[in-house]
């Protein structure tokens, strides 16, 4: 506990986002610290995720990055993420990075149909290099296609640091999204 509090001291952000990135720090400092052993069987599970986002906002990012799912009730995941890529500025050209935590919440948790729709919302620090990072909120619908054996592709739409949009190719379970 003490290491994460001292991580998230030494973060640096602009102080108009102070507030907002501290609480994104803190969520995600918790959301590593927590003990396998504090979290049921049924939720432990891991599964990996390659993502391609776009974000148009104060600027234009094009990031790939890579996620884990985690486990969690029964109609709910957590995806932890990090992400790089570049982003465009009147021209300009600089290199982007972003980290999300995001919670999952699907409607059809155990693949009755081979469609599944989703809503999504959590925490996000972005960097796109004109600016410093910054914590923002992010909310996003998706719509996970019908699984090509192990291998599940989703498409989502969003808001979080401007308008986004991803492709995921997540790890998938036969029994539950």
């Amino acid at each position: 506990m003490i290491a994460c509090v001292e991580v998230c001291r030494s973060t640096r952000v602009s102080a108009t986002a102070a507030r907002g990135s501290v609480l994104a720090r803190l969520w995600l400092c918790c959301g590593v610290l927590v003990p396998t052993s504090a979290i049921p069987a049924h939720a432990q599970s891991r599964l990996p995720e390659a993502r391609l986002d776009v974000i148009t906002g104060r600027s234009t990012s094009a990031q790939l990055g890579v996620a884990v799912t985690l486990g969690g009730a029964a109609y709910t995941r957590v995806a932890l993420s990090a992400a790089a890529g570049r982003a465009w500025k009147h021209g300009e050209s600089r290199g982007s990075a972003r980290i999300d935590g995001v919670g999952r919440f699907h409607l059809d948790p155990t693949r009755a149909s081979p469609w599944g729709l989703y809503f999504a919302g959590g925490v996000s620090g972005q960097y796109d290099g004109f600016e410093r990072w910054r914590a923002l909120l992010t909310t996003a619908i998706g719509l996970e296609l019908p699984s090509r054996g192990k291998g599940v592709l989703a498409v989502e739409l969003g808001l979080g640091g401007g308008v986004r949009v991803a492709l995921a190719l997540r790890r998938g379970r036969r029994d539950r999204r």
